[in-house]
């Protein structure tokens, strides 16, 4: 009895665990699509600009000049902008091979399996939702400004304010009604709505130009060099990485990017190359503007509500203010439209999915929108953005965005050391139609012939073929646990510097011990990765240095996740609670991955019922690999 008890926990633990890591199954047609592919490169890149500029110039610089870094600002969002180039590679390359709106969700399902896959998707809904309310705020922020506070007096006077912790101190409704009218905006089509961001992207650019130039004409060294006021590092080096953990949430245009990837005419060369212009061109913009704001005006007297208006106000430049709010206002949009276009459709691939809600999945046949996801997230977000005070939602923000791009880096990492029997990406024939994967025969056959090597993909070197216990693993097995290690001992490394930093600078023997030994441990790790061997036979984009550039995204995404307060892990773990509820209530019994594992039982059971062993009908031979995921024809 107690022998068949342990024998059933035992098949419920297994069958609990392969729920759990499943992974997502991709189509023979990677490009296919109920969504329209009208969008170019450009239209990318002018859309991750749009989406990016707006929050970082005119919402954080502001509240991270004013609270965490003084006049270093412009080192926090320069090393915000290092860590998040590094990110929009492992992007780069997945978007080009995956062109999905499902983003790093769908690039975490198809490599590590569906638990972690939601745990990601449930944080991009945050990050854009969150991300959308965030941007709305300034938008009625930048407009009370011009009025001289004359709308935040109105709310006081009629409606009352909200006292409480995390709550801003008056109701925006104007930050609603931005919304809304964006909301419209979104589901009037992909086309319409990037047609008017790249005009938005442009224009903010243009702006940028007049903020700098008349910036550094006022330009005041002392704003930098007073010592009354602790100088130029205010809040310390401590300051300027808490900066960059919050400076980091400027840059998440390029997660906007490979969700816009379904919708792309060629994603396999526009999401690599709309990834680099934006990139490149954001933090150039960043760096300058947070340098022209800190030198016109002492840190400490910054408005973070509306900080360049108030700064030119102050200077007697009233047609700059007048121009820095109007380009301010236009540049909002830009990135609360760019939100409220991406959050949706993560929504709309994870119901697709099943593992939301269907009515989620919903297409209006005319549009080619998620219309119902559209509904659903813009009045979440306008109830956000009404309510809750902007340092709350940038911080919030920022730490959902760091989870989804550390686990991208790690699935870099993992893809190309996978097996060849549990890789999906397809090289297909240069004579396809197909202008993805088209590449010239001489390199096709290149390919090929490292294809008939391919059963050596995340095996052992053969000079490491030897090594204990490593020896024993599948292809890509040991790859993928010593990821998930090297994760958990970043993050041990990255609490223990932060927490005893004065610790480390007195000298602690013993701390210094400890981390000199998670070092080692951490170093063992990497080394184990780079004894197999590495699948390199994409013709898609690659990142470079890899595994060296993912695992250094993952411990600098790690360490400005270390850096967010606690508050915001605990807002952040109530999210992930509710997320829970939804997947164990719902989303792993309505599975499309669940309900394809049933059919196939079915058919097994069928095949017995007709004098075929279930057994011998669920084996299968090997398949010999002509191409990843495909297998040769008899």
């Amino acid at each position: 009895m107690m022998t068949s008890c342990r024998s059933r926990c035992e098949d419920l633990s297994i069958k609990a665990w392969k729920s759990l890591t499943r992974t997502k199954t991709l189509e023979a047609d990677i490009m296919k699509t109920p969504l329209k592919r009208c969008l170019s490169a450009v239209h990318l890149a002018f859309f991750g600009v749009g989406q990016m500029a707006g929050a970082g110039v005119y919402v954080l610089t502001g509240t991270v000049a004013k609270n965490r870094a003084g006049p270093a600002t412009f080192l926090s969002y320069f090393i915000a902008g290092l860590i998040a180039f590094l990110s929009a590679l492992c992007y780069a390359e997945f978007g080009a091979r995956v062109p999905k709106a499902g983003s790093s969700y769908t690039y975490a399902y198809v490599t590590v399996g569906e638990f972690l896959a939601f745990v990601i998707g449930w944080n991009i809904l945050l990050e854009h939702c969150i991300g959308a309310a965030s941007t709305a705020r300034a938008w009625g922020g930048s407009i009370d400004a011009i009025s001289n506070g004359a709308v935040k007096n109105f709310t006081l006077t009629y409606i009352g304010g909200m006292n409480m912790t995390g709550l801003a101190e008056y109701q925006d409704f104007l930050a609603l009604a931005i919304i809304i009218v964006l909301a419209i905006f979104v589901a009037l089509g992909a086309k319409v709505s990037m047609n008017f961001n790249s005009f938005i992207a442009v224009l903010n650019m243009a702006i940028t130009v007049l903020i700098v130039g008349v910036g550094f004409y006022n330009a005041d060294l002392k704003n930098w060099t007073n010592k009354d006021h602790g100088g130029f590092l205010p809040f310390g080096f401590g300051g300027v990485i808490s900066g960059a953990a919050m400076c980091f949430y400027g840059y998440v245009g390029f997660d906007g990017i490979a969700i816009a990837g379904e919708e792309a005419e060629n994603p396999a060369k526009a999401i690599p190359i709309a990834n680099g212009l934006a990139m490149s061109i954001v933090m150039i913009m960043y760096v300058l503007m947070s340098s022209a704001l800190t030198l016109m005006v002492p840190y400490y007297d910054i408005d973070p509500a509306a900080a360049f208006s108030v700064a030119f106000r102050d200077l007697g430049f009233g047609w700059a203010e007048i121009v820095v709010t109007v380009g301010a206002l236009v540049a909002i949009t830009g990135t609360t439209l760019g939100n409220l276009y991406a959050v949706p459709r993560s929504a709309w691939a994870m119901a697709s999915d099943g593992l939301l809600f269907d009515f989620l999945s919903y297409i209006h046949p005319t549009r080619k929108t998620p219309m119902v996801a559209i509904l659903v997230f813009s009045i979440l977000a306008g109830i956000l953005a009404v309510i809750l005070d902007l340092a709350t939602l940038a911080e919030f923000v920022s730490l959902g965005t760091l989870m989804a791009v550390t686990v991208v880096s790690a699935c870099v990492i993992v893809l190309r050391y996978q097996g060849i029997e549990d890789c999906q990406f397809k090289i297909k024939d240069p004579d396809a139609d197909s202008n993805t994967f088209n590449k010239d025969a001489e390199s096709y056959k290149d390919k090929l012939i490292e294809l008939e090597r391919g059963e050596d993909f995340g095996r052992l070197k053969q000079q490491f073929k030897d090594v204990p216990i490593l020896r024993t693993f599948a292809p890509g097995k040991a790859v993928t646990l010593a990821v998930a290690i090297m994760a958990v001992l970043m993050f041990a490394i990255a609490i223990l510097i932060i927490a005893g930093l004065q610790d480390l600078k007195n000298s602690s023997w013993w701390l210094i011990l400890i981390l000199i030994g998670l070092c080692f441990i951490l170093v063992l790790t990497f080394g184990s990765i780079l004894m197999h061997v590495q699948n390199d036979s994409f013709l898609t984009f690659q990142m470079p240095l890899v595994p060296f550039l993912p695992a250094l995204s993952m411990f600098a995404n790690i360490m400005l996740l270390a850096n967010l307060s606690t508050m915001a892990w605990i807002r952040f773990g109530v999210w992930m609670a509710v997320g829970f509820v939804i997947y164990f209530g719902y989303g792993v019994h309505h599975s499309k991955e669940n309900v394809e594992v049933a059919a196939e039982t079915t058919a097994i059971s069928y095949n017995s019922e007709d004098g075929v062993s279930g057994i011998a009908a669920s084996k299968e031979e090997k398949p010999s690999y002509d191409t990843f995921g495909e297998t040769k024809q008899d």
